[in-house]
C-alpha cells in the first residue's frame, strides 16, 4: 500500500480545506495535515507520495519540503487571470517535484493535473477521478526505467540544397522514439547546429 503524506488548508491562519478532507479520504494510508501554523508545517518527508498543496500568505517565507530520493512529490498552484499552465509546470522545478495540479476556481473548482513535460493526466470536477489519476502517475514513475542515450559523432552537412532532407530525417527520428516508447515517456532527444544555435521544445501552447 502507497504510503501517502498530503499537506492542505490555510497555514498562519490555520484554515482546513474542504478539499483536502475529501482528497484524503480518497488514500487509505495517509498521514494528513489540514491547515494549521507555519511551524506545523512538516519539510523532511519520507513517505511514497507526498501531495503538497498548503496555502501560504505571501507575507510569509515560502518554505518547500525535502523529499527522499525515489519519493513521488506532486505540488499545487491556484491558477490566477494571466497564468498560463506553463507557469504552473515551472513550480515542479523549483519545488524537485514530479508534477502539479493547477487549481481553477470556476463555478466548480477544476483540477488540471500535469507532468514536469505538459503531460495532462486529469482536468476535470472529479476529486475520486483525479485521484485515481494520482495514483496512476504513481505507478507509471516508480515502473519508468532510465535508458542512457548512446552519443553519435555522425556529421550532417546542412546547406540549402539539402536543408529539407535534414528535417525529414529529423521527424523520421521522432516519430520512430515516439512509437518505440509509447504514448508518455520521460526526458528528450535534441540536435543541435555546429553554430550553436539552441534546440528548444516551444512552450506557448502551454
Amino acid at each position: 500500500m502507497i504510503k501517502t503524506t498530503i499537506i492542505g488548508g490555510d497555514f498562519g491562519i490555520k484554515k482546513e480545506s474542504g478539499i483536502i478532507k475529501k482528497i484524503s479520504n480518497e488514500f487509505e494510508n495517509s498521514i494528513v495535515y489540514n491547515g494549521g501554523l507555519i511551524s506545523d508545517l512538516p519539510l523532511n518527508l519520507n513517505s511514497d507520495l507526498i501531495l503538497w498543496f498548503p496555502n501560504i500568505s505571501n507575507e510569509n517565507e515560502k518554505l518547500y519540503p525535502k523529499k527522499a530520493i525515489g519519493n513521488v512529490l506532486i505540488c499545487s498552484k491556484v491558477m490566477r487571470d494571466g497564468y498560463r499552465t506553463i507557469d504552473a509546470i515551472s513550480r515542479i522545478f523549483k519545488m524537485n517535484g514530479n508534477a502539479v495540479i493547477a487549481i481553477y476556481k470556476e463555478d466548480l473548482v477544476r483540477f488540471k493535473f500535469v507532468d514536469a513535460l505538459g503531460n495532462i493526466w486529469y482536468d476535470g470536477n472529479s476529486i475520486p477521478e483525479l485521484s485515481k489519476s494520482i495514483i496512476n502517475f504513481y505507478n507509471f514513475t516508480k515502473s519508468a526505467i532510465r535508458i542512457n542515450s548512446i552519443k553519435s559523432d555522425y556529421k550532417l552537412d546542412i546547406t540549402d540544397s539539402n536543408v529539407d532532407k535534414f528535417i525529414e530525417l529529423n521527424i523520421k527520428l521522432a516519430n520512430h522514439i515516439q512509437i518505440s516508447c509509447g504514448d508518455r515517456f520521460f526526458g528528450n532527444i535534441s540536435t543541435r547546429c555546429q553554430k550553436l544555435f539552441p534546440s528548444i521544445k516551444p512552450l506557448a501552447e502551454l
